[in-house]
């Protein structure tokens, strides 16, 4: 955000509030008004408006996909063996 577009704004702070905002501000290297932007930033995120992302095709069911068990017929010691039992194995906990 550009400096010349920001507007100031007044906030009343404990006097125990004030000393650990300038700790927290010292430890970072930043000035206090630095401090509270950015911590701002983070909080009023969840607030901002975030544009539903488009889907690309997704599968709506897994019989969709067919049957995905001729990928894992590989050689017993290949990394993708691996993988392929690795996936079987966390497959049958659920």
């Amino acid at each position: 955000m550009a400096r010349s577009k920001m507007k100031p704004i007044t906030i009343a702070l404990s006097q125990d509030d004030e000393q650990l905002l300038s700790r927290a501000a010292r430890e970072r290297r930043i000035s206090r008004p630095e401090f509270i932007r950015q911590h701002l930033a983070i909080v009023l995120e969840q607030y901002r408006r975030h544009p539903k992302p488009r889907s690309a095709g997704i599968v709506r069911a897994l019989k969709e996909r067919g049957d995905e068990r001729e990928l894992c017929s590989v050689a017993a010691d290949s990394p993708a063996a691996l993988i392929c039992d690795t996936a079987r194995r966390r497959f049958n906990r659920a």
